[in-house]
């Protein structure tokens, strides 16, 4: 991928649970479905979960997780040869599988603290690694939503990751961070740090991914249902992206709206 634009990620949860999605593309042919359609709709990537990790989710083993996602991958590398696959997981062996059938980027949401060998597995695959921000577990991350300066501190947290990865030959330059809205954050925490976008940025020194598409914090904001959350949902990212030095990725369910944005936004700031 050319990082001169923002890049656009589609969401395809596989699993039964997820907090917008779930129960919606659990057998292939619908998930490989849903997936050209985000691709037609303009998505540049489409990340593949298998397991939900919203807040209070139960874990899901990983044999079961890589069940769901293998013959997704597969499919959809024979139906769309050129579409970059994304895997959503915080396994190593999944990750590993899931390279193997064809993803081209592992999405980590504990950022490699869930699976010690989540850094090897990658360095050895030598593929982007997507390290994203939080803390604790799904059970337990609002307890630890505890900060003194949320963006000094996730971007700390998320270099430290950075600085192990790196130890296990995973390259800086296929790094993605991710501060990780709705993940071990308040409202006030996700909202000051898609405010302080530009700083996120250039702190770390690298491409940044924003996934805050439907999530808690537009509720408070929108009072609606979470379907109902899109257009919120391409404000706040819009605004998370603004005076950023390179292209950023936007991970979202709607991709449409999220690309029709991304193109004009682009086009302004390229005048």
């Amino acid at each position: 991928l050319k990082m001169n634009e923002t890049k656009v990620m589609g969401i395809l949860n596989v699993t039964p649970d997820s907090f917008s999605d779930g129960g919606e593309t659990q057998c292939v042919s619908s998930a490989v479905e849903r997936a050209k359609f985000l691709i037609k709709q303009g998505a540049h990537i489409i990340d593949i979960g298998g397991e939900s990790t919203r807040p209070d989710a139960t874990p899901v083993p990983a044999d079961e997780e890589l069940k769901r996602i293998n013959n997704v991958i597969e499919k959809l590398r024979i139906a769309e040869p050129d579409c970059v696959i994304s895997i959503d997981t915080r396994n190593s062996n999944t990750a590993l599988e899931a390279v193997k059938a064809g993803a081209d980027i592992v999405n980590d949401v504990s950022g490699g603290t869930w699976d010690p060998k989540m850094y090897a597995t990658v360095g050895g695959l030598k593929v982007p690694y997507c390290i994203m921000h939080s803390r604790g577990n799904p059970e337990n991350m609002k307890e630890l939503a505890v900060y003194d300066d949320v963006v000094k501190e996730v971007v700390e947290e998320i270099k430290e990751k950075a600085e192990r990865a790196k130890k296990e030959n995973v390259f800086k330059w296929s790094m993605i961070y991710d501060v990780g809205i709705g993940f071990a954050k308040t409202f006030e925490h996700n909202l000051i740090l898609m405010k302080e976008g530009k700083r996120v940025q250039e702190e770390l020194g690298g491409i940044c991914l924003w996934g805050g598409s439907r999530k808690g914090f537009l509720r408070e904001i929108l009072n609606v249902d979470v379907k109902e959350r899109d257009y919120g949902t391409v404000a706040a990212h819009q605004f998370s992206i603004q005076n950023s030095p390179t292209g950023q990725i936007l991970r979202v369910h709607n991709v449409l709206g999220t690309s029709q944005a991304c193109k004009v936004f682009d086009a302004i700031k390229d005048v």
